[in-house]
């Protein structure tokens, strides 16, 4: 156990006085931090990669389990990283600071690799997100300086206010997941999907496929294998929103839905490039 010196609440945000005092609480806040901040991302991660297929279990959702697992550990990477940068600094403003900043900068560096053009148009909103971030990075910092405290208390006190620490941790890590699910377009897209697919693949082989899939001629010969859906946003004016299925065969179809004027337009293979292509309102389902 450590000294009891220089335990106070104030401890929490700053560090203690003195050379050794100061390097041994700033080591061990760091150290803290990077695990509350990997605990609370590894959270959000899993949760933001499962909400959708536990909440619409009415719908064959992919789950792409590798993926997930990618996600999670390079989010709890970037979990410990941003921990540790917000504990570290001796003045508790300038840590939460430090850690909005690079929370930012690591959620800007995502969006690079995911879609380059994107982030550029984002780049005038880098302060405005960065105070948005203080909350997450005050309670990273909190957390880490309490953590730090508790050391200092007996055994079973100590392990008590540490256990309902680590629930409050995953707590929030698993609230803010929710927040990841699809939005409510998204999901009336995906739903729209699997009803027009389940309807088309029950009919006789023989019959018209729906203008939907007039470009996928060969859609019915697949009936007799499941598939699964997943969904991912286009970036359009008018909110798109592209669903691919994945039959259990290989075979793959790529839906666009409008939600604003209200039509859908399918092709083979994971990707759905429509160039002038027309959908005709009344020929949808």
């Amino acid at each position: 156990m450590r000294p009891p010196a220089n335990t106070t609440d104030d401890m929490v945000w700053e560090s203690p006085a003195g050379p050794e005092l100061l390097s041994d609480f700033r080591l061990g806040r760091a150290a803290s931090g990077a695990v509350i901040g990997l605990l609370l991302a590894a959270a959000y991660s899993l949760v933001g990669s499962t909400i959708d297929v536990v909440l619409m279990r009415d719908v064959p959702l992919r789950l792409d389990w590798p993926a997930v697992w990618g996600s999670l550990a390079l989010a709890a990477v970037g979990g410990a990283a941003l921990g540790a940068l917000t504990a570290w600094p001796e003045t508790g403003w300038l840590g939460i600071l430090a850690g909005a900043a690079g929370f930012v900068g690591w959620s800007f560096f995502q969006s690079y690799l995911k879609l380059q053009a994107a982030t550029l148009l984002f780049l005038p909103l880098f302060l405005p997100l960065v105070a948005m971030s203080v909350p997450l990075t005050a309670f990273l910092r909190w957390s880490a300086g309490r953590q730090e405290t508790l050391q200092n208390q007996p055994g079973p006190a100590r392990w008590r206010a540490q256990a309902w620490l680590l629930a409050v941790i995953l707590l929030v890590g698993v609230f803010a997941g929710t927040w990841a699910q699809m939005p409510a377009s998204s999901q009336a897209a995906v739903r729209r999907v699997h009803r027009v697919l389940t309807e088309t693949l029950a009919e006789p082989a023989g019959d018209r496929l729906p203008a939907a899939f007039n470009s996928v001629p060969d859609l019915r010969r697949h009936a007799a294998s499941p598939y699964q859906l997943e969904q991912r946003p286009l970036y359009s004016t008018s909110g798109q929103v592209e669903v691919i299925a994945t039959f259990a065969d290989g075979y793959q179809i790529t839906c666009v839905v409008d939600p604003t004027a209200n039509w859908l337009l399918c092709r083979e293979g994971a990707q759905a490039l429509f160039g002038d292509t027309v959908a005709v309102p009344a020929d949808q389902r």
